[in-house]
């Protein structure tokens, strides 16, 4: 039996994602997904399991694993929340369970439509996504999956040769290198691309902002960072001081800081351990200090490495740790083709640069809830000093649209 695969990709732009599968036979079907949530246009229950996901995904992707890393669940939840709508049986169940999806398709096709039109409304930051369906000359995909495709997601529809590999490749980049601004390339292999390939759905996601209180570039200066009690290497070390919200959690031993960038709805969350002996207690605990956070106003003074992160991921092992399993092995996907199709690949490459302007990332989440108090007056600044691994976020509107952390330069 010749079992035709799903692959998803997941790239960042500045954030932008694709979910790339491969099939045992050759076939090759890619997926690029992008997605935003906002607190306005998603009900409480949505944006909470979206954030809950988020923290578990990651909490998985650093086990075991020392490495700088950056990530999107939210391309990744997008990505593998489509193919939920094409899903059937077991299949189904357990996606919508491991990405705490709620059981009602048209409640899923409602938040990703509201999710993505609420994206296009950002000021003061660019935001832009795109999504495009590249079906294979003759294919028989589902009408309403395609329908699905087209209304809820927006996306663009062209039909291609996918015996012509490198013509086809070339084309589907060229795209993605228009709509991330060039920052992405190379996202198809012409060696992915075979006869066998069904189609490729590639979902982009561009971000930049600009901090709402830059750091002063005349201010930067070469600072220790320790990697470890015992290794310490020079980094560009950003500072400033303005009223910001901060948290303290003393039981775990973690500070955190939020810096907004102009648009106010979007934030730089950086979640530092009080000692660096602490750092695996905290990165074991995101869930606990995301719950249990309290921020207030108060004047501050940062410091914060400019720092630059790329990752290629391989999100399979995680979500199968998080329950999805039938997806990558025997999955009943008929409400996408009738043809016997599999998930053999879920990759994300994710891509993010933080300097004293701003951000240029592919990727954010956040969550609602944050707690301010008025800002008090300007006395002796509380000191942040992000001099040791930290842990950080992209939030939008109270949803994490991206993650990661910095162990090393």
């Amino acid at each position: 039996m010749i079992k035709t695969g799903i692959n998803f990709v997941a790239c960042n732009d500045i954030f932008q994602c694709r979910f790339f599968q491969h099939h045992e036979e050759g076939l090759l079907t890619f997926f690029t997904i992008t997605f935003a949530l906002a607190s306005d246009v998603v009900p409480d229950a949505d944006v909470a399991h979206f954030n809950d996901f988020s923290i578990e995904l990651f909490t998985e992707l650093i086990k075991g694993n020392n490495d700088n890393l950056a990530m999107s669940a939210f391309t990744v939840r997008n990505g593998i929340g489509m193919t939920a709508l094409g899903a059937r049986g077991e299949t189904a169940k357990q996606i919508k369970n491991g990405l705490k999806l709620e059981e009602s398709d048209e409640h899923i096709k409602q938040l990703f439509k509201s999710v993505l039109e609420h994206m296009k409304g950002a000021e003061y930051l660019s935001m832009e996504t795109a999504v495009k369906a590249y079906l294979a000359d003759g294919i028989a995909i589902e009408p309403e999956f395609k329908k699905i495709v087209t209304e809820y997601f927006n996306a663009d529809v062209e039909n291609v040769n996918f015996h012509e590999a490198k013509a086809t490749a070339e084309k589907i980049n060229s795209w993605v290198e228009e709509k991330t601004h060039h920052k992405i390339k190379g996202l198809i292999q012409e060696n992915s691309i075979s006869a066998l390939t069904r189609f490729i759905l590639v979902n982009t996601l561009y971000f930049r902002g600009r901090f709402l209180h830059p750091f002063a570039h005349l201010e930067t200066e070469k600072k220790d960072f320790h990697i470890s009690k015992t290794e310490t290497v020079k980094v560009d070390m950003m500072k400033m001081s303005a009223h910001l919200s901060i948290a303290k959690n003393s039981e775990l031993g973690v500070t955190m800081v939020a810096l907004p960038y102009q648009n106010k709805k979007a934030e730089l969350i950086i979640i530092l351990p009080d000692d660096i002996e602490k750092t695996q207690v905290v990165e074991e605990n995101i869930m606990k200090l995301w719950h249990n956070r309290n921020f207030t106003k108060d004047y501050v003074k940062v410091y914060l490495p400019r720092f630059r992160v790329e990752s290629t991921l391989d999100m399979i092992p995680p979500l199968k740790k998080m329950g999805i399993t039938n997806l990558f092995s025997e999955p009943d996907l008929s409400g996408i083709s009738k043809e016997d199709i599999v998930v053999s690949a879920v990759k994300q490459k994710t891509y993010i640069d933080v300097n004293e302007l701003g951000t240029e990332a592919a990727s954010a989440t956040a969550v609602e809830g944050i707690t301010r108090s008025l800002p008090g007056p300007r006395g002796i600044p509380q000191i942040f000093r992000a001099d040791r691994p930290f842990v950080f976020a992209i939030l939008y509107d109270g949803i994490c649209i991206f993650a990661g952390r910095v162990h090393k330069f």
